[in-house]
């Protein structure tokens, strides 16, 4: 039941979204969050992402775009993901073609880097 519950959100939350650009990276991936979806507690902030990137990530299914719920501690200037993933099509539409539900380790972030940007941009918000 969880899993279903999850995979609904999965499903749903993009057509829900309103997506603001958070970064770019120099292969023309671009990187979004959904201001509205994101949640304080203390430092820790949680948000949907999601990256469209310019070209499939996977050479046996088309992925063009990754949605993720993520994690960041605004404090320690760190990330990590709760879940993730991979769907077909722009601003992910399409059929889930693979998903990872763990929470990922926590890693610090250059403030250049895609990431350290995203985090800047969920850090900043203000509800």
């Amino acid at each position: 039941m969880k899993y279903l519950i999850a995979l609904m959100i999965i499903i749903t939350q993009p057509a829900l979204a309103e997506w603001t650009e958070a970064s770019s990276d120099i292969r023309g991936n671009k990187y979004f969050v959904d201001m509205e979806s994101i949640r304080i507690s203390g430092n820790y902030r949680k948000y949907w992402g999601l990256i469209n990137f310019s070209t499939s990530q996977n050479q046996s299914a088309e992925q063009l775009t990754q949605l993720m719920r993520g994690e960041v501690d605004c404090k320690e200037e760190q990330s990590r993901w709760l879940s993730i993933a991979a769907l077909p099509e722009d601003i992910a539409s399409g059929e889930v073609q693979s998903r990872q539900e763990e929470s990922g380790k926590w890693t610090k972030v250059a403030p250049s880097s895609t990431d350290g940007k995203t985090l800047k941009v969920v850090c900043d918000w203000k509800p």
